[in-house]
């Protein structure tokens, strides 16, 4: 199985820019939603990946809310993401802790690392 959603660095107006990319995410984790209730009866492995595939979409639609600078909602996302089972890792403990960073902080990081990549 294949991911539905990765991050890549696009233009402001393109498909792939951070403000998309939420639109995105919150259709697939609303799509695979619907697709589990569809199936009257899941194998392991289909339960497993649902699980391991809701994890991945919160997770990364935590950090891409917290690239938007919407600090409330990668809050949530993230919080969502630990219930579901997600491991409090350190990217994902980053991504925590980073909402608590003042918008001037985050965009700063965000242009060091733009900057390490380039």
């Amino acid at each position: 199985m294949s991911p539905l959603v990765r991050y890549r660095i696009g233009q402001a107006v393109s498909l792939t820019s951070s403000i998309n990319m939420v639109r995105i995410i919150e259709n697939a984790l609303v799509s695979i939603d619907r697709a589990v209730q569809l199936r009257s009866v899941l194998s392991d492995s289909e339960k497993m990946a649902f699980c391991t595939g809701k994890k991945l979409l919160l997770s990364r639609l935590a950090y891409t809310k917290l690239t938007t600078l919407d600090k409330k909602g990668a809050r949530s996302a993230i919080k969502m993401a630990w219930k579901q089972g997600a491991t409090l890792d350190l990217k994902s403990l980053s991504i925590f802790f980073g909402t608590f960073l003042p918008a001037m902080a985050l965009q700063w990081l965000h242009s060091v690392k733009h900057r390490l990549i380039a």
